[in-house]
């Protein structure tokens, strides 16, 4: 006996893939656009549709938006696959929100504290994202960080002045015109923008696309650290 697919079920699955669409998450050709998706806060029923990648690879991002900072951890190599939002809601550097989404039973919880073991406190966390340190010390997609945008600034090479702010390129060396890279950072009315966007990067021969391109991205930020990091590379500037 066929099985009658109820009006209510068809109804329920087109809103969802609406949202989905509406929300960026999903493209009409059916790929999972993540990279647009970070450019908006993420919310609990967001979280869920944070990609969780073939190889297992971890991925960590600062997103600053407004009053509001938050870090997103996925963690892959322990026993349980885990994505974990941590959100600062007043800049404050002290966590207002915690939740995580556990993709193989599909759930959502609200720990006191996150259980990934990658993170330490709100602060070091973001340093360690902005530095590139947490990407050097743990099995995740190699992001260009700080480190290669002041190589370039002192170099005085590929700066671009943008908006409010100036742009960085890092093109692929086989491939002189494609762009690798991306760094924005910039001062508005009081408030910064910082973004680090991996395209992909090389491993011998391979080129690797992260899941999600941006490890770091601020907009409109009254976030201290993200305002020192902005005002300091506006110095090097030449």
């Amino acid at each position: 006996m066929k099985k009658i697919i109820s009006s209510r079920y068809l109804s329920s699955m087109f809103l969802v893939i609406i949202l989905m669409i509406a929300t960026g998450t999903l493209s009409l050709s059916g790929q999972y656009q993540t990279s647009s998706f970070i450019q908006e806060k993420i919310t609990s029923q967001r979280l869920r549709f944070m990609p969780v990648p073939e190889d297992f690879r971890n991925y960590f991002i600062l997103q600053s938006l407004g009053e509001n900072t938050t870090i997103i951890i996925g963690d892959f190599t322990g026993i349980e696959k885990v994505v974990s939002m941590i959100s600062d809601n007043n800049n404050d550097n002290k966590p207002d929100e915690i939740l995580e989404y556990y993709p193989e039973p599909n759930k959502t919880t609200k720990p006191a504290k996150p259980a990934t073991s990658f993170y330490k406190s709100f602060k070091e966390m973001k340093q360690e994202i902005i530095n590139g340190n947490i990407f050097r010390m743990s099995y995740s997609y190699k992001m260009n960080s700080i480190g290669l945008l002041v190589k370039k600034l002192e170099a005085g090479r590929d700066i671009f002045r943008h908006e409010h702010g100036y742009s960085v390129k890092v093109y692929d060396p086989d491939a002189g015109t494609t762009i690798m890279s991306e760094y924005f950072f910039g001062k508005k009315d009081g408030r910064y923008d910082l973004i680090f966007s991996t395209k992909y990067y090389k491993l011998y021969k391979t080129k690797i696309s992260p899941p999600v391109h941006f490890s770091v991205y601020c907009r409109n930020s009254n976030d201290p650290l993200v305002a020192e990091t902005v005002e300091r590379l506006l110095k090097m500037v030449r």
